[in-house]
């Protein structure tokens, strides 16, 4: 079973993707901040990150530099989600950008994607 950690400040879309994830077959670990998330990222291994860009504190892009810097998490398939703009950045260090509200089963084709390999 792969597992997912799913990053956003808002409580409920976190729920409502979790419940989709789960419906999927996919095991679902949250994190309501950036911070969280990297303590998660350390303690269990994520196959997927999903992590929300506009979040209080740390935003999903400096999540996303953190995971990266760390050889635990350095590999693992990042989607950045946000209901602003992607950011503009010359080499994203995530693998893909998904616009909020998303159609779920374009997520899920995303997801699939690039979990393929793991």
């Amino acid at each position: 079973m792969l597992t997912v950690l799913l990053v956003d400040d808002e409580i409920d879309h976190l729920a409502i993707l979790e419940m989709l994830l789960r419906i999927e077959g996919y095991r679902v670990i949250c994190a309501t901040s950036g911070a969280e998330a990297l303590q998660l990222a350390a303690q269990e291994r994520a196959d997927l990150i999903i992590t929300d860009f506009m979040m209080p504190g740390m935003n999903g892009l400096e999540l996303v530099e953190r995971l990266r810097a760390d050889p635990r998490t350095r590999d693992v398939p990042i989607i950045l989600t946000s209901a602003a703009p992607e950011p503009r950045v010359d080499a994203p260090p995530y693998d893909r950008f998904v616009q909020k509200p998303a159609e779920f089963d374009e997520l899920l084709r995303i997801v699939r994607e690039l979990t393929r390999s793991t």
